[in-house]
């Protein structure tokens, strides 16, 4: 349908860095996480402080490259939501990031991106049911930006993950990331699996994300099973989301 296409075109859309509304984004993300005080920073298109935030190098555009436009923007509405309150032990972007990376892969909007981390490809869940992508497109139809709605509460949920992770495991690291990650993807796919296709959808599906304590269940991920996937802590912590090609 159209407008599906037009939600996998914002979906897709690269970080343009020669585009003038994609860089007044990155400059406005800058102010809100680093503020300044009486003496607001001038920003830096490359900095060390970039790090603070949670990306890997110099550039944040170079992290950015696997999101596209719409990580940014999601991750720019949760840095103006904190208002600068951030768990120390989970860098924002990176958390921000993968939330964006799991709704656009269960709703089929990057259908070949590759999620990373234990159960990401393999829960036979990897995107949702017809009914829900239609409940989801109908709430942009009538104008309500139900993606950003849902990256707020799935995130919220990860960090209620990465919390619960801290009580199962004291010398937790972000070697143990992983694992969070996949619970977090297994609770989106089952919330959105259970709500009812209603006018209430949205509502629903927060409220099954956000109830949710993130903590282990029998059917989740453990955090031995990250072992078995040797590569997935690299990719997470240099944000390789990227589509297969």
């Amino acid at each position: 349908s159209a407008a599906l296409d037009a939600l996998r075109r914002k979906a897709l859309q690269p970080f343009d860095d020669s585009d003038p509304r994609h860089l007044l984004a990155l400059e406005t993300l800058w102010h809100c996480a680093f503020p300044g005080g009486l003496h607001p920073q001038p920003f830096e298109r490359t900095s060390k402080q970039w790090s603070q935030l949670g990306f890997q190098g110099l550039d944040p555009c170079t992290d950015l490259r696997g999101g596209g436009y719409l990580a940014l923007e999601h991750l720019l509405k949760f840095v103006v939501g904190a208002r600068g309150e951030f768990d120390p032990s989970l860098p924002p972007a990176i958390a921000s990031i993968n939330c964006t990376a799991m709704l656009t892969r269960h709703f089929g909007l990057s259908p070949t991106l590759v999620l990373p981390f234990p159960g990401g490809t393999s829960t036979g869940q990897a995107e949702c049911p017809t009914a829900a992508l239609h409940a989801l497109l109908e709430h942009h139809h009538r104008g309500t930006d139900a993606l950003q709605a849902l990256h707020a509460a799935l995130l919220s949920h990860l960090m209620r993950a990465w919390a619960s992770l801290a009580q199962e495991r004291p010398a937790r690291t972000m070697l143990d990331f992983p694992v969070a990650l996949g619970r977090t993807f297994q609770q989106l796919c089952a919330a959105v699996a259970r709500a009812p296709p209603a006018t209430d959808w949205l509502q629903s599906v927060s409220q099954r994300l956000e109830l949710d304590s993130g903590a282990a269940a029998p059917a989740l991920l453990t955090a031995h099973d990250c072992c078995a996937h040797p590569g997935a802590v690299l990719a997470l912590l240099l944000l390789l989301l990227r589509a297969a090609t």
